[in-house]
């Protein structure tokens, strides 16, 4: 629990210092310039969340590096809700792969079990997670068909009118943080106003 604590106090202070250098519109700016088409620009985010995700614990690039992609993902028109979930199954598959596949090597040394034994238990689960997130990303509407279906709110007519996610209004006016998430909420706070 202290060492999770430590990691959003941490990410805190670091995401007060990357809005405060504007490091994510920097970086926004230059994937948009890129003469690459918008798909091209998300496998690109996808490969640097997969490395990263080989080399570090997954919790914590995911708080490193979705502040400084998010405004880019925002510019480009794509839905917040759909990133996340798409990066989330992106880090999943990165803790598995070589170099470092920090999770194999920790079930290797618990139970004791060569490594060789470990991937072949692992192989099938990284394959559905691949395969997974290939659906996801050719086809959003997988990620967000349920959330936009639970975010409807009637208005006073009677019919359902669909705010954007990770917009509903809260009480007393605050703004809910997109995707409801710590990684978000604590690591870049200065992008997101909490009152309207």
């Amino acid at each position: 629990a202290v060492m999770v604590l430590t990691l959003l106090l941490g990410s805190t202070i670091l995401g007060h210092f990357i809005a405060i250098t504007k490091i994510p519109m920097i970086t926004a700016d230059w994937l948009i310039g890129l003469a690459l088409p918008t798909w091209g620009i998300i496998l690109l985010i996808c490969v640097i969340y997969l490395v990263g995700g080989s080399f570090i614990d997954d919790l914590a690039f995911m708080i490193l590096a979705t502040p400084i992609f998010y405004p880019a993902i925002i510019k480009l028109g794509f839905d917040p809700l759909w990133f996340g979930i798409l990066i989330a199954i992106t880090i999943m598959v990165g803790i598995v792969i070589p170099p470092v596949a920090t999770v194999v090597f920790v079930v290797s040394k618990i139970t004791k079990t060569p490594l060789g034994v470990v991937y072949s238990g692992v192989y099938p689960f990284l394959l559905s997670l691949a395969v997974g997130g290939i659906f996801v990303y050719l086809f959003p509407s997988l990620a967000t068909f349920l959330p936009n279906l639970l975010m409807r709110k009637t208005t006073k007519g009677g019919t359902l009118a669909s705010d954007r996610i990770g917009r509903e209004q809260g009480p007393e006016g605050l703004r809910l943080p997109v995707l409801f998430s710590p990684v978000l909420f604590f690591a870049a706070p200065p992008v997101m106003p909490l009152r309207s």
